[in-house]
């Protein structure tokens, strides 16, 4: 079964969350592990790196110089997960990975927020129903 996701990670409290849905049509829900914070999934329009640059959330990120953000895309198909996205804080892109087949781009972005994935390399947040969105696929 297919998987896509688009969208940010950050440990920003429910204002900032909020204030980021204010910007981009998208569903928000807090997160409480493996960090603190909030994650955003946008619509499958908001698909890939240059999209999520086009919304202005690397400028927008200024309005809050103290979270963290992640902006993750995901692609899976029978069991092969590719993985791109950037880390930014302040305005500034901190690390950006493009598509790979592997789970080392979300390993390495999501240890902005803190969050050390284990062996398995699984992310509760990027599972399916996670943002209760009807009829979202994935694993």
């Amino acid at each position: 079964m297919a998987f896509n996701f688009s969208g940010v990670f950050s440990n920003g409290d429910e204002g900032v969350m909020n204030d980021l849905l204010s910007q981009v049509p998208g569903v928000g829900r807090k997160v409480e592990q493996p960090f603190w914070g909030f994650g955003v999934k946008f619509g499958t329009e908001r698909a890939g790196n240059q999209a999520a640059r086009d919304l202005v959330l690397v400028d927008w990120s200024h309005r809050f110089p103290s979270a963290t953000f992640v902006y993750l895309y995901v692609e899976c198909f029978g069991g092969v997960c590719d993985h791109a996205g950037f880390a930014f804080r302040d305005g500034q892109v901190r690390e950006e990975i493009e598509f790979t087949e592997s789970d080392v781009p979300l390993r390495r972005l999501l240890l902005h927020l803190g969050v050390e994935l284990g062996e398995r390399a699984f992310f509760a947040p990027l599972r399916r129903g996670y943002f209760g969105v009807e009829g979202e696929t994935g694993r």
